[in-house]
């Protein structure tokens, strides 16, 4: 799979995230695998084809390529180390077998298969197909060459939608710890009022025989005083933690923006050159960011709740 290569600051972030992953799973082949329906429609195809010995009485050219294509066959349907992938059984079933021969370039079924191709890199399948005929040459190197230049094209939008998401994250994690500090003082600040409240002249407890001492009182003044002190001061960093996140979506608009023109401007799909930047661009980033703008009124209006007792 191709990497996507960030500023050093958001790539260790990154790193730093990959910490307590298991080591085994960095080596999982992302490779899109066949599923059993489609492993049973290969075999059904390929066996009668490949699955016997070559011919020993045939020319030595044409043994050559039957004991190549067995060989394959073999490979496609029984290799552990690249287990039948999704794309390489496609092409299988769509050539009939093995593919015999390419499309001429210029031509619309060679550029068809030039973006199949393109899909192919673009899901991870990040070998070559498999081509024992050796068919398949200028059709893999057109594609490769021209997926290099598409994800090329889109790399500046698609690092400013990985770090914008980076930025999003660390808001909305800084912002939930913010939240829970500012709606604790805020609690404290709203029962030190209605303590307070409670022991006032005509309050609930002014015809209580005894009343709190002035030390009591004295100790509710300042804790009230502070609480609302840190509720104010988290409350602003709260609404600049959420001004962070929406200017991290705008960020990831434009960007995403950007590289859908460029995408145009190519004749290539949109969103494909981004990569893992077009999963990132809102699931982790756009719907999350909106939550803290209500949170952060609900808190307001509690503070001033709690001010005016």
């Amino acid at each position: 799979m191709l990497s996507v290569r960030g500023p050093p600051a958001t790539r260790l972030d990154r790193h730093a995230g990959l910490f307590w992953q298991q080591e085994d799973t960095f080596y999982d082949d992302p490779t899109a695998s066949a599923d059993k329906a489609t492993r049973n429609a290969v075999a059904a195809q390929g066996g009668p084809l490949y699955a016997n010995d070559p011919d020993p009485s045939l020319p030595r050219d044409e043994w050559n390529r039957a004991l190549a294509e067995h060989d394959a066959y073999d490979y496609l349907l029984n290799q552990t180390v690249e287990p039948m992938g999704a794309d390489n059984a496609r092409i299988f079933l769509e050539s009939g077998g093995f593919p015999k021969s390419a499309p001429e370039p210029d031509t619309a079924e060679f550029r068809i298969a030039d973006e199949n191709l393109k899909n192919r890199f673009a899901a991870c399948t990040w070998r070559d197909p498999i081509d024992p005929d050796k068919v398949l040459g200028n059709e893999v190197g057109t594609a490769a060459e021209e997926w290099q230049q598409e994800i090329t094209s889109q790399a500046a939008q698609r690092n400013q939608i990985l770090d914008a998401n980076t930025n999003a994250t660390k808001a909305l994690a800084s912002g939930a710890k913010t939240l829970g500090n500012m709606l604790g003082n805020s609690w404290v600040a709203d029962h030190v009022a209605r303590w307070q409240s409670y022991w006032s002249p005509g309050g609930a407890g002014s015809s209580k025989p005894t009343k709190p001492d002035a030390a009591q009182s004295d100790k509710a003044k300042k804790s009230l005083a502070n609480a609302q002190s840190v509720t104010k001061s988290q409350l602003i960093l709260l609404k600049q933690q959420a001004a962070a996140a929406k200017r991290a979506v705008t960020t990831t608009d434009t960007a995403e923006q950007a590289a859908y023109s460029i995408a145009d401007t190519n004749g290539a799909p949109r969103g494909r050159g981004l990569l893992v930047a077009q999963q990132k661009a809102h699931p982790c980033a756009t719907k999350p960011a909106q939550l803290p703008r209500a949170r952060v009124l609900g808190a307001d209006e509690r503070l001033g709740v709690a001010q005016r007792r």
